[in-house]
This record gives C-alpha cells, sequence and structure tokens, in this order.
C-alpha cells in the first residue's frame, strides 16, 4: 500500500493501556475508543470547565475501568482564545475536516496549530474524541504530533504542532510556487510513504486514514512531509486483511492506499 502511494507521489510511546478490573486488556481496539469517548463524556457531563487530561491523575470511570497514558495536555478555551487574537480571520491557515485551523501562540512561546470544531460539522464530539484518543497513541516523525486540546459541552478544540510550510499542493498546484525538485519529490514521497507504512504496520491497533491526500500533507522548515487530519481514520482490526467498499474521504479524491 505504502508503495502504491511512493508510486503516485513520484509521476508505542505515549499510547494508552486499557486496564479492567486489575488486567492488561491486550486486543482491546473497540474497548479503548469506547471507554475513551465514555471517560471525557462522564466529566463533560459534570462540569462545563475544560477537561483536564493527564498523565499524573488518571480519570476512573464506572465498573472500575482506567485508562493512562494521556500527557498532561489540557488547555482553556481562554488561553486558545488568547493565542489565536480571538480567533482572528487572519490567523486562520486553513480548513480541516473538523473546521478552521488557526494559527497561534502560546503562552509559552510555542507556535500550534489549533483546529476549531464547526458548531454546523456533522463530526461532533464523539468524532474529537477518537482523534484524541488515536493521536495520543500515535507518535512518528512524519506524523502531525499532537500536542493538546480544550474540550468542553459547547466547543472543542485540538492543539498540533505548527508546520511552516503548509500543504504539499500549495507547492505542486499553484503556479505561483517554485517548482519541486526531483530530490525533493522523492524525499516527500519516501516519508509520507513511511508514515502510511507505520500506520498500516507497526501501529497497535492499525490504523487506515481513508483520506490521504497533498492538502493532508504538510511540510516543515526542512521540506520533510507529515501526514496531518485523522478526522476520519479508522482502527483495522487485527486478523482483518479486506477494507470496506463504502467510500470514504473527500469528494473527488479517492484515496490510493485505500
Amino acid at each position: 500500500m505504502a508503495r502504491k502511494f511512493l508510486d503516485w507521489c513520484l509521476i508505542k510511546n505515549a499510547g494508552i493501556g486499557l486496564w479492567s478490573n486489575g488486567r492488561h486488556v491486550t486486543n482491546a481496539r473497540s474497548a479503548a475508543l469506547q471507554s475513551t469517548q465514555t471517560l471525557v463524556e462522564h466529566v463533560i457531563n459534570m462540569t462545563q470547565q475544560p477537561v483536564p487530561l493527564t498523565s499524573h491523575l488518571p480519570f476512573t470511570v464506572p465498573r472500575n475501568t482506567i485508562i493512562y497514558g494521556f500527557p498532561k495536555i489540557g488547555f482553556t478555551y481562554q488561553e486558545l482564545a488568547a493565542a489565536t487574537n480571538g480567533f482572528a480571520t487572519g490567523n486562520c491557515i486553513g480548513e480541516g475536516a473538523f473546521g478552521p485551523v488557526y494559527k497561534g501562540k502560546l503562552q509559552d512561546g510555542r507556535i500550534v496549530a489549533i483546529k476549531r470544531l464547526s458548531p454546523s460539522s456533522t463530526q461532533g464530539q464523539k468524532e474529537v474524541f477518537a482523534e484524541l484518543d488515536l493521536l495520543s497513541r500515535v507518535h512518528h516523525r512524519h506524523l502531525v504530533q499532537l500536542i493538546g486540546c480544550s474540550v468542553t459541552k459547547r466547543k472543542s478544540l485540538l492543539v498540533y504542532e505548527y508546520v511552516p510550510q503548509g500543504s504539499l499542493d500549495v507547492h505542486i498546484h499553484w503556479k505561483s510556487s517554485k517548482t519541486i525538485d526531483w530530490p525533493t519529490r522523492v524525499k516527500v514521497a519516501l516519508g509520507s510513504a513511511k508514515a502510511l507504512a507505520y500506520l498500516h504496520e507497526s501501529c497497535q491497533p492499525r490504523i487506515i486514514h481513508r483520506d490521504i491526500k497533498p492538502t493532508n500533507i504538510l511540510i516543515d522548515e526542512y521540506f520533510r512531509p507529515k501526514v496531518a487530519d485523522f478526522g476520519i481514520a479508522k482502527f483495522l482490526p487485527d486478523g482483518v486483511t479486506g477494507i470496506e467498499t463504502r467510500v470514504m474521504g473527500t469528494y473527488g479524491w479517492i484515496s490510493l492506499h485505500i
């Protein structure tokens, strides 16, 4: 699959461990995702404040289920609003599957990309929780890293590392863009293929992105690719090799790795 993507381009560090009644659940794809959603929904129903996810104080949910492994990633809505100058239009750098993405500067000086869930989006809190659960267990140099979040009953924000050179489509489709030489194309293709190979083969559980395209491949300051936007990512259960035929992804674009 990664090879197909490479050809096209050329023409468990902080993972969640799920424990139930003192036993480690190894085949817990669905259980981990469902428990994460139950966990955050349970907390949100109790308070209007952002959920302070932290690895030092694990949350407990009914039936003695405990989820460990979240880094300390809690932000307040006010912090992120200040970082983006009130989500000013001038700070908007793109539109993702969930809604607009803003460039922001945190109080500690870090430059970040903040994904704001659109109120009219068909992907609601459930999908935000799924992406948070997913990204908290995925670490690779060619994947965009989740830094933090702010989740309340009415507002949901995800905070990612900022990738300064924008998306690949800008560099290969815009007429004003400088032509990318072949060595650089190979570099981008290899990095993107490595990211997909990691998602398909090395992740536990394995993951299919399902919306891989130039706009979802970001370029850093060294022109290294980072695959982004896991908004419609799907876990691939162990032992399953076939992919369902229902079309997923962006209209007008079908990923070659599906």
